[in-house]
């Protein structure tokens, strides 16, 4: 996402540009917009910018190895392990 790049897509008629946040930190995700904020004032351009951000995720790390059979009518418990996800049990 450099400005030249940008500036490219923008010449070529987008009009939304999406903004993949589910990965990475807040810092480096406010340099990318405003790096595209810079570029389309430069440009005169309006674009809008879409902000696709993380949702809910379920990781599995768990059941590296082995196999899970789920069947209608059974129930699975999910529970928040936060930073302890790679050493649960």
């Amino acid at each position: 996402w450099n400005e030249a790049g940008m500036a490219a897509l923008i010449d070529a008629d987008m009009t939304v540009a999406r903004f993949n946040f589910a990965h990475g930190d807040h810092a480096a995700h406010q340099e990318v917009l405003d790096r595209f904020r810079k570029v389309t004032g430069d440009k005169g351009a309006a674009c809008a910018s879409l902000m696709d951000t993380s949702g809910p995720d379920i990781h599995t790390a768990m059941l590296r190895g082995s196999q899970l059979m789920m069947e209608a009518a059974h129930s699975i418990t999910i529970e928040a392990v936060g930073d302890r996800d790679d050493k649960f049990e």
